[in-house]
């Protein structure tokens, strides 16, 4: 006899998946397409926990912007955790490219680097002033 919690399961999956969506849940959803997929192909699910990333605002100015306005290449970020180097980019436009993502602030980037909830970005990471004068991004706003 099929277990009715799996079933249940599914159908709450199946209901998640279907309709309109806002641009808040596509996180919800890309969870339980997953969960889904991995059920299918026999392997346990994952268990998903929000980034920085999946619930920041995406209509917010880039924190870095107005600091980029001398800049004529993108800046490179260099964070340390766990005894290794982290490497992130801004843009121009202010936005910090960090594994595969955009974010509007080094804090959300940084969250995501040390794979908490919160971090304090503008000492978290630091930018090279200088050849070999790695100072941290909070030298900017000073």
């Amino acid at each position: 006899m099929p277990d009715p919690n799996f079933s249940s399961f599914i159908w709450s999956v199946a209901d998640l998946l279907r309709g309109d969506y806002k641009q808040s849940e596509y996180g919800k959803v890309k969870a339980a397409q997953d969960e889904l997929n991995a059920l299918m192909l026999g392997k346990p699910p994952r268990v998903v926990t929000p980034t920085a990333a999946s619930v920041a605002p995406d209509d917010r100015k880039p924190i870095l912007a107005d600091y980029m306005k001398d800049e004529h290449k993108k800046l490179t970020l260099r964070g340390h955790h766990k005894g290794k180097n982290v490497w992130a980019y801004v843009r121009k436009t202010g936005l910090i490219w960090f594994q595969d993502q955009h974010f509007t602030s080094p804090s959300l980037a940084g969250a995501v680097a040390v794979q908490r909830k919160t971090c304090n970005g503008w000492t978290f990471w630091q930018y090279q002033r200088a050849p070999g004068d790695w100072v941290p991004l909070d030298n900017l706003r000073k």
